[in-house]
């Protein structure tokens, strides 16, 4: 599993995207294992990257736009 494998490497973050759900998950090294990180309104900051916001909107509406999808808002 890379997971492990980035954990094991010494990896600090670890981020995991599905362009098809919509959904992000941003793992921070913990002592032991990874710990699941918050992106409150759809942000995440990284103090690994002091200054770096990810707008997970943005990212959905760009790939959007260069794969010429078009998507229907969630009701």
């Amino acid at each position: 599993m890379k997971a492990l494998r980035y954990f094991e490497e010494g990896a600090r973050e670890y981020w995991l995207f599905d362009p098809e759900r919509r959904t992000a998950e941003f793992l921070r090294r913990g002592a032991k294992a990874w710990r699941l990180a918050r992106a409150p309104r759809g942000r995440y900051a990284t103090p690994h990257l002091p200054g770096f916001v990810l707008d997970l909107a943005a990212v959905w509406r760009r790939l959007d736009q260069k794969s010429g999808r078009t998507r229907r808002p969630r009701a």
